[in-house]
């Protein structure tokens, strides 16, 4: 598996170093941002919303949720500090198919 990695990231038999995503660069690069504070089990959006936005978490955590048609709650995901989460719109998801709530500090 790694090599086929690596033959991927080659040119003319070089392979290529992969740089490091680095967050803060990125989001000192936003063209609009805005820093929000949610108190624990505060819901941030809800299943169905329209999907505008990417959130990135400094820190605390989230639970990610999914309901299903008879009313039943799905953990899809715990995430912490440095997670992205609501990326689906840049998939072009129209409207947003989980409801993340903050939890509890990590």
């Amino acid at each position: 598996m790694l090599a086929k990695h690596m033959r991927r990231g080659t040119f003319n038999g070089v392979a290529k170093a992969a740089r490091a995503f680095n967050a803060q660069t990125f989001l000192e690069s936003a063209v609009t941002k805005t820093i929000v504070q949610y108190g624990r089990g505060d819901a941030i959006f809800t299943q169905g919303d329209a999907c505008e936005h990417v959130m990135y978490i400094q820190a605390g955590g989230v639970k990610l949720s999914v309901l299903s048609k008879t009313g039943r709650e799905a953990v899809v995901a715990m995430l912490g500090p440095a997670d992205f989460f609501g990326d689906g719109c840049l998939a072009g998801q129209p409207l947003r198919r989980g409801a993340p709530h903050r939890s509890r500090r990590l």
